[in-house]
């Protein structure tokens, strides 16, 4: 496709170059050229007249289509200079978040007698949600759920508000929307099926935690496992 547009300009450039000396030659031409130096200078004069006439439109663009490959080459520079920074930023944010949502977020569980043991990581969320459901065998459903978080009110509050915020930094970054949604996706993708019954049940929460985008998430969030339907 490239080779027979250029081969089209070529023909076009051929053809404008060669139109004034053809149409020169038709009309004009005499022997006297050889040897009148007036005539030479009318000859200069009407191909430099007429080629720049006919040139003009084509230069013009030339330094068109130019400008356009500049403008998207630093296009393209800039998208992979803000790629790389934003890059560089997320996953650290990314670390900090996953940091405390494995090893801060946790609490005291009575296994027997006098015997305890730390709750942390994943098996925060998944006690989290089992203690939902107890609740919820004697109470309604946003009852249970208020319940649940109250009895780790400020893991819950930091471990939303992080994400909520992690997810504000990429929809308010400079990245395209298709970049964006692999970010988000990311990040949603690496959640446990626990973690996402408690942010897709968000909108129960009775604190505001200023956490719309999170909320605004949580309708289209999908589970790999219904708890409210199914019970252990």
């Amino acid at each position: 496709m490239r080779k027979t547009t250029n081969l089209k300009i070529y023909i076009l450039i051929f053809f404008i170059t060669a139109l004034p000396w053809f149409t020169y030659l038709y009309f004009f031409y005499d022997f006297k050229v050889l040897v009148n130096n007036n005539t030479w200078s009318q000859f200069g004069s009407f191909i430099g007249g007429v080629s720049a006439a006919l040139t003009l439109p084509l230069t013009l663009t030339f330094v068109y289509k130019t400008y356009i490959s500049q403008k998207e080459i630093e296009k393209s520079t800039l998208d992979s200079f803000e790629l790389n920074k934003f890059n560089s930023y997320f996953f650290e944010l990314l670390k900090t978040f996953n940091q405390y949502r494995f090893e801060q977020m946790k609490f005291w569980k009575k296994e027997g007698e006098g015997e305890k043991e730390w709750i942390y990581g994943s098996r925060f969320f998944l006690e989290s949600r089992r203690k939902f459901q107890k609740l919820e065998e004697n109470h309604e459903f946003q009852c249970a759920y208020n319940k649940t978080i109250d009895f780790n009110n400020l893991s819950f509050e930091y471990y939303f508000r992080s994400l909520n915020t992690l997810l504000e930094w990429i929809e308010n970054s400079k990245i395209n929307d298709n970049q964006k949604k692999r970010y988000f996706d990311l990040i949603i993708n690496s959640l446990t099926n626990d973690e996402k019954f408690f942010i897709k049940n968000i909108n129960y929460l009775k604190d505001d935690w200023n956490l719309n985008l999170l909320k605004n998430i949580s309708k289209n969030l999908t589970l790999n496992f219904d708890y409210t339907n199914n019970q252990e």
